[in-house]
């Protein structure tokens, strides 16, 4: 009986120890992940095609993101261009700016509120630049649905 209560306390603890992670934690890891791949993924490589057409593509493929944040990013992306057909968006929506940190960003501060969460991104060589991104839990899932003034409940 000692042995069994040892093993099943031994499984217990192994188990809070090495697999769940904290809400803050899980909320962090998408929007690090999201940059990251944001960094790997689509500023690293050249363009090919319109810019546009490029994010969107990148947008739409990426399983960090909620389907509101990829309508909204559509929207400012066709209404930017509808307003000038040269230009566009004179900004990159995901970074927030025209510029951005050579090594990418890290979360910062997070404030977690039932299922929504807002996440204070900081660049890794240079603390000036930020963004502030925001997230929902949907099926027990943190996807995010603003970034900067895209799909932003407080802009």
């Amino acid at each position: 009986m000692k042995t069994k209560l040892l093993v099943m306390l031994s499984l217990v603890l192994g188990a809070v120890s090495t697999g769940w992670a904290s809400p803050k934690e899980d909320v962090e890891k998408v929007v690090e992940s999201f940059y990251a791949r944001y960094y790997r993924e689509y500023l690293g490589k050249p363009a090919k095609g319109g810019a546009d057409k490029n994010l969107l593509r990148w947008v739409n493929a990426n399983p960090f993101v909620s389907d509101d944040f990829k309508k909204a990013l559509r929207k400012a992306v066709v209404d930017a261009r509808k307003e000038d057909p040269e230009m566009g968006l004179d900004y990159d929506p995901i970074l927030d700016a025209q510029d951005y940190p050579e090594k990418g960003y890290r979360a910062r501060r997070t404030q977690i509120s039932g299922n929504k969460a807002t996440v204070a991104m900081e660049g890794i060589d240079a603390p000036d630049f930020k963004v502030s991104v925001e997230l929902v839990s949907l099926q027990g899932n943190w996807r995010i649905n603003g970034i900067g003034q895209i799909n932003r409940d407080a802009k």
